[in-house]
C-alpha cells in the first residue's frame, strides 16, 4: 500500500468507466474486485465527498452491487449513449467537466482519477498550478505513455496482483 504523506479530509474521484471495466477484463483482473479495490485506495486519502463515474453503463454491463457501492460513496453514475457510430465520446468531456465543477466548489480536497486516456493531463496542469494533490490511477499496460512518466501515476494492476498475491497469467 502505497504511504501518503498528508491525509486530506474530503476526496473526488473520477472514473472513466470504459477505460477501468475494458482494460480489467482484458488484463484478466475480476471486474467487481477492481471496482472494490479502487474504493478502498481512494479511502486511504480520506473520505469520498463526492465522484463522478462516466460511461455507456448498458454496453458496460456493470453489475449492480459495483452501482450502489459506487452511488453509496457519493459517486454519481453518469450514463453516456454511444453515438449513432457506437462511439462513446462524451464521458471524457462529462469527467472534465465534473472535476472542474469540484475545483470551484472545495480548495481541500485530494483528487484520485482513474483513467488511462491523456485528457486528464491539461486537469493534471491545472491541479498542479493550484497545489492540490491528486493521484491518476490506470492500468499500466493500456494507459497512454505520457500518463505512466507523470510523478501522481500509479499502476493500479499492481495494487491487484499484491490483493491476490498473484498476476492474473498465473491464474489460467
Amino acid at each position: 500500500m502505497e504511504k501518503v504523506e498528508k491525509r486530506a479530509r474530503k476526496v473526488a474521484i473520477f472514473i472513466d468507466l470504459p477505460n477501468l471495466v475494458y482494460s480489467a477484463r482484458r488484463f484478466g483482473y475480476e471486474v467487481n474486485k477492481a471496482f472494490y479495490k479502487l474504493l478502498d485506495l481512494t479511502k486511504q486519502y480520506g473520505g469520498i465527498a463526492e465522484g463522478f463515474a462516466c460511461g455507456d453503463f448498458k454496453t458496460l454491463e456493470l453489475d449492480l452491487s459495483v452501482q450502489r457501492a459506487l452511488i453509496s460513496q457519493n459517486i454519481r453514475l453518469i450514463h453516456c449513449p454511444p453515438s449513432s457510430s457506437g462511439e462513446t465520446k462524451i464521458d471524457d468531456p462529462m469527467l472534465v467537466e465534473g472535476i472542474h465543477s469540484s475545483l470551484r466548489k472545495d480548495s481541500d480536497v485530494f483528487y484520485v482519477f482513474f483513467t488511462g486516456d491523456v485528457m486528464i493531463l491539461p486537469v493534471s496542469m491545472t491541479l498542479r498550478s493550484l497545489n492540490k494533490n491528486f493521484r491518476v490511477f490506470s492500468f499500466s499496460e493500456s494507459a497512454s505513455s505520457l500518463l505512466k512518466n507523470m510523478p501522481e501515476f500509479k499502476d493500479f494492476s499492481s495494487f491487484l496482483r499484491k490483493e491476490s498475491g498473484n498476476s492474473p497469467e498465473e491464474k489460467k
